[in-house]
């Protein structure tokens, strides 16, 4: 059976993820007919108790025979997944932006070099909001290139 959608469990190995949105997600998938005891477990957590939320995850899915992604192969979802979101308009240029300078910032490397421009433009984005229109562009620009580079 094949894993929940790669971006949960890139951003669950990046700890991107919240209790909620685990126990949420986990809720759908027994609804689609996924199961397994700690499936179960982690759709019923009640507020008090997502703290568990993330060991149940894993449990279920060593449960299910998923295989947890590597680091760098999660990070590289993460970032494709901002990529694409920019560029289907899904979240504002921005927004998109902003987390990719995040995520440079979080995982330092040769690798996050190629978020420069988004870096970049983020930070131009209160300097020069006369320029917003330009920045926007040079946003869904620099996600182009990267995503027909990839």
């Amino acid at each position: 059976m094949a894993p929940p959608g790669d971006d949960l469990c890139a951003r669950f190995v990046l700890g991107r993820t919240s209790a909620v949105e685990l126990r949420d997600w986990a809720t759908g998938a027994l609804v689609s007919g996924l199961d397994s005891p700690s499936l179960r477990m982690l759709a019923g957590l009640r507020d008090s108790e997502t703290e568990d939320a993330p060991s149940l995850f894993e449990k279920t899915m060593a449960e299910l025979g998923w295989v947890r992604p590597r680091h760098e192969t999660a990070l590289e979802t993460v970032v494709n997944g901002v990529l694409k979101a920019i560029l289907a308009h899904s979240v504002p240029a921005i927004q998109g932006a902003r987390e990719l300078w995040d995520l440079s910032l979080s995982f330092p490397g040769k690798a996050m070099k190629r978020l420069h421009p988004f870096v970049y433009a983020a930070s131009e984005w209160n300097e020069r909001p006369e320029e917003r229109g330009e920045i926007e562009r040079w946003i869904l620009d620099a996600a182009r290139e990267l995503i027909e580079r990839d």
